[in-house]
């Protein structure tokens, strides 16, 4: 696969995860991938993942700047003096939610579809912007499918890390509008592998035509009530403190399971505690919870 790919010379840096200079990028264009069953997700995850945990609370929650930067420190370099960032994804999915929730749940064979869009004209006069276009959601064969569209995206991470939001965004629009969540599309306009990525890139390629694929069984999620919301906000700010975590109180008035558990991933990664390992109540979790910990 990496044959069929165009190398282009590009300036990188810690916002990709990479040193700063110019790497020569393998290019794909114009690739659609799928993932038929959303609760599938990818490579078994491990320490340095948790943010994209973070990343999904801030989304479902709204929020900016959120708490991604005291996971990707990275982050931080784009927030404007006020602390907040110029767009993020929670905001922007925030106000069109319910719009988009409504649309499908009122739709008839003529208007089965509903999209939020990212982008806008303001995107156009700065260098923070977003790399997801829209979202797409479709009733197909009685199921809500959705289809992304990117810009660019890295093959390894990105791609995997991508694949565990927007598969949840996926199944909780799901929920909220009663129908089985069907596969998770993506189009990328450019998908790129880093050249200290290419061996782990054609790994993946091989397993993929040898059917020797690296997902592992994810979880059926709960609804995300708006009462729940509101105690994973207090216990994202209780466990992104500064002070020591000597408590699991607010983790444990989290009324679902399945949010819980997921919350305690991040309690373990920040206290290294073994205790945090009775709230992992999910495989794909506590496979994630002992690499944590290790």
């Amino acid at each position: 696969m990496l044959s069929e790919a165009s190398p282009n010379p590009r300036e990188v840096g810690e916002w990709a995860m990479q040193k700063d200079g110019t790497q020569i990028m393998l290019e794909f264009h114009n690739v659609t991938m799928q993932i038929k069953d959303v609760n599938m997700h990818g490579m078994p995850y491990g320490k340095h993942h948790v943010g994209i945990i973070t990343e999904l609370f801030d989304i479902l929650l709204g929020l900016n700047p959120g708490y991604i930067h005291k996971e990707w420190e990275f982050y931080d370099n784009w927030r404007s003096e006020d602390g907040l960032y110029p767009y993020t994804y929670g905001e922007t999915i925030k106000k069109q939610w319910n719009k988009v929730k409504d649309k499908l749940i009122n739709s008839n064979s003529e208007t089965r579809h509903a999209g939020m869009f990212c982008w806008d004209d303001s995107c156009h006069d700065r260098d923070f912007v977003p790399c997801t276009y829209n979202f797409h959601f479709q009733k197909i064969n009685r199921e809500l499918c959705l289809t992304v569209t990117m810009r660019s995206q890295d093959a390894i991470k990105g791609w995997w890390l991508d694949s565990f939001l927007y598969c949840h965004i996926a199944k909780l629009m799901a929920l909220e509008v009663g129908l089985e969540c069907g596969p998770y599309t993506v189009f990328q306009h450019n998908i790129h592998v880093y050249p200290k990525d290419s061996d782990l890139f054609a790994l993946r390629a091989k397993q993929l035509e040898d059917h020797q694929s690296s997902y592992i069984y994810g979880a059926q999620i709960d609804r995300l009530t708006e009462e729940d919301k509101t105690k994973m906000l207090v216990a994202l700010e209780y466990v992104y403190s500064e002070q020591s975590l000597y408590s699991s109180e607010y983790l444990d008035n989290i009324s679902s399971d399945y949010w819980r558990s997921l919350m305690a991933l991040i309690y373990a990664k920040r206290t290294q505690d073994e205790t945090y390992m009775k709230y992992a109540t999910y495989d794909f979790h506590k496979q994630w919870m002992t690499k944590i910990l290790r």
